[in-house]
């Protein structure tokens, strides 16, 4: 006799799309949590790629620049950035996208310009020990550059982002302090008196006597002439 089959209970695993969500689902959270732990490191990322692309985008507008004109444009020409003054090389003119300020541009000679470097100075730290992508030097400097370009691109960013190299600021120096001059105490002004008669004789300091006659009288005015001025020193 023939048993009829138990119709299994409960699931026995994941469909493929459902393993598909949940490994999407996963991704996200992963991403979201390192946007979470290191925030600034992920912007700096967004913002370095962005750089990256914008001088790429500067190089491949310079070269169709150079086939109309025979010479590369100047700094002056992009300094104007957001505008559409380079159309149609450009539609628009990059910024830095953290500072909004014009990408630093070498193009040399000044007249007529036949090779440039643009430069930009990257946010984010490159980790150590590890082969530094193409374009971006030990300085974490990227470059976009001519074809026929003479220079060394392997440079110091500093040389082009002043503002990059933090300036030590000079301890300042303490102010000697004075030494404070010791006002000299006055010697005390000598008096005198009739001690006998017709005779001036100075008085003793701490002593007192009557009357007396302070210097420059040493002839005691003449008073020792009267014998009532004369007085013993107590």
């Amino acid at each position: 006799m023939n048993r009829k089959k138990t119709p299994p209970t409960g699931r026995q695993g994941f469909t493929f799309m459902e393993l598909i969500v949940v490994v999407g689902v996963l991704t996200i959270l992963i991403l979201l949590a390192l946007l979470v732990i290191n925030p600034k490191a992920s912007i700096n990322k967004a913002y370095d790629a962005r750089r990256k692309e914008d001088l790429e985008n500067l190089s491949l507008a310079f070269e169709n620049y150079y086939s109309d004109y025979s010479c590369y444009p100047t700094q002056e020409q992009i300094n104007n950035c957001d505008s559409n003054e380079l159309d149609p090389y450009i539609k628009e003119i990059p910024c830095d996208p953290s500072t909004s300020t014009p990408y630093e541009l070498v193009a040399v000679p000044a007249v007529c310009p036949q090779n440039f470097i643009a430069y930009t100075k990257l946010k984010y730290t490159q980790p150590t020990g590890i082969e530094l992508p193409e374009g971006i030097d030990s300085f974490n400097c990227y470059h976009a550059k001519s074809p026929n370009i003479v220079e060394d691109p392997s440079h110091d960013c500093s040389i082009y982002y002043d503002s990059f190299v933090p300036t030590g600021t000079p301890t300042p120096t303490a102010s000697p302090t004075p030494t404070p001059t010791a006002t000299p105490t006055p010697s005390p002004v000598p008096y005198y008196y009739c001690s006998s008669l017709n005779n001036c004789t100075e008085l003793p300091i701490d002593k007192n006597c009557s009357p007396t006659f302070p210097w420059p009288e040493t002839s005691c005015e003449g008073a020792c002439s009267n014998p009532d001025n004369i007085c013993t020193p107590y």
